[in-house]
């Protein structure tokens, strides 16, 4: 039997270990072949795991021996800092220590015996260490399953979330060291040992899993505030570049609006920096007719008032005209509703303007939206031929509207 139980404890420590830096190796690339990563860790891990068995060594130098030679083993093989390999190591460590606690513990439950008596035994402390394997195992690929590469990444790359982690491991590590050592020194009934063994096993895998998720916490949270630090130097130079544009910019004479050229740097300038935009093509309806029968200034007067209009509803946005009575507007935005609303209320502005100046002919303008959750996977030409396209359909369906209304 005792032939066995080692045989087993060989093939699964060689599974732990190969499942371990399979999981590293999941995060980060390894510098060294896979086959001398197997090999020579196999024959380092196991000899240190062995050892202190051997010599029955305390509890603290085994712990600080893994420490050590699993941060020096990952800095080797992935070539990353030591605090990032020092919390690797304190990971797979705390975790296995937790689990031969649990294990231990309960061993000692079912069998009536004492923690000092399996400590004696090789027999049961092998099959302590090969439960404990087993489990590990486990636990190592269904957090590789639960948890994506991002995630990882996320608490990895973020040096305070580390160090944070690292201090809740180390903390519960040493308290889980203190208390079992004091309670092993004094005179306690056995079944309060085993319970006991079980409750700082547990204390640990908690302490392990509360240093991932807050050191996971942390590191999104700097993850959001390094994207809004970004997102306000792009609008702080897309301000800039506005500023430029109002001194630099050729504009239309007379609405003082930006020409086309303008608008289509704009979109360029977002889809670039990848940021959310939308493009309205807006078009004034029966302009030509103003200005054939009711003179050219009643045309002036109608563009002036529609400009106007426009730029009272998108005043964060770049306005461009593109045409005697054709607008195109460029504007950012993480609303998806804020260009349909803008539109319709400038839409019944302009519809107002009839009755508000006492004028005889009808105001109304045509539009077609290419809103934020569209612009992203279309170029600038598709973006101005679609919103052009729109337009015009709104613009047919307006005419058929008031042609039936004349019918009846």
């Amino acid at each position: 039997m005792t032939n066995w139980n080692l045989i087993i404890f060989l093939l699964l420590f060689l599974l732990y270990n190969y499942s371990m830096f399979n999981y590293v190796s999941f995060m980060y690339l390894p510098f060294v072949e896979n086959w001398k990563i197997i090999f020579l860790t196999s024959i380092i891990n196991c000899l240190m795991f062995i050892v202190p068995q051997v010599l029955h060594l305390d509890n603290i130098t085994p712990i600080v021996t893994y420490l050590v030679c699993y941060s020096l083993q990952f800095n080797y093989i992935y070539k990353k800092n030591m605090m990032a390999c020092f919390f690797l190591a304190l990971i797979f460590t705390l975790n296995l220590y937790g689990i031969g606690l649990i294990v231990a513990g309960t061993i000692s439950l079912i069998h009536s015996s004492s923690m000092a008596i399996q400590r004696a035994q090789p027999d049961i402390r092998m099959l302590t260490t090969i439960f404990s394997l087993l489990i590990a195992i486990l636990q190592i690929w269904i957090v590789k399953s639960l948890f994506s590469k991002e995630k990882i990444d996320t608490l990895l790359s973020h040096k305070k979330s580390l160090q944070l982690s690292c201090k809740i491991m180390s903390i519960v590590f040493i308290y889980a060291l203190i208390v079992i050592d004091i309670d092993n020194h004094q005179k306690i009934e056995d079944t309060r040992i085993a319970i006991l063994n079980i409750k700082i096993g547990i204390v640990s895998m908690f302490g392990f899993i509360l240093a991932v998720i807050y050191g996971y916490i942390f590191g999104m949270l700097n993850l959001h505030q390094k994207q809004f630090e970004k997102y306000e130097t792009l609008v702080h130079e897309e301000e800039e570049r506005i500023n430029e544009l109002n001194k630099t910019a050729e504009k239309d004479t007379f609405t003082g609006l930006y020409l086309k050229n303008v608008g289509l740097e704009r979109i360029n300038f977002y889809k670039n920096r990848k940021i959310q935009f939308y493009v309205i093509f807006i078009d004034m309806d029966g302009l030509k007719i103003v200005n054939d029968e009711y003179n050219h200034n009643e045309g002036d007067f109608y563009i002036l008032n529609v400009t106007k209009i426009l730029q009272s509803n998108f005043n964060s946005a770049i306005i461009s005209r593109i045409g005697g009575d054709e607008f195109l507007i460029v504007g950012a935005s993480q609303d998806v509703y804020e260009p349909t609303r803008n539109t319709i209320t400038a839409y019944e502005e302009v519809k107002m303007i009839k009755s508000n100046y006492e004028k005889i002919y009808d105001t109304s303008i045509s539009y077609g939206i290419v809103n934020i959750d569209e612009t992203n996977w279309l170029n600038t030409e598709n973006i101005i031929k679609l919103a052009d396209e729109r337009m015009y359909d709104f613009k047919k369906s307006k005419k058929k509207e008031r042609a039936v209304t004349k019918i009846f």
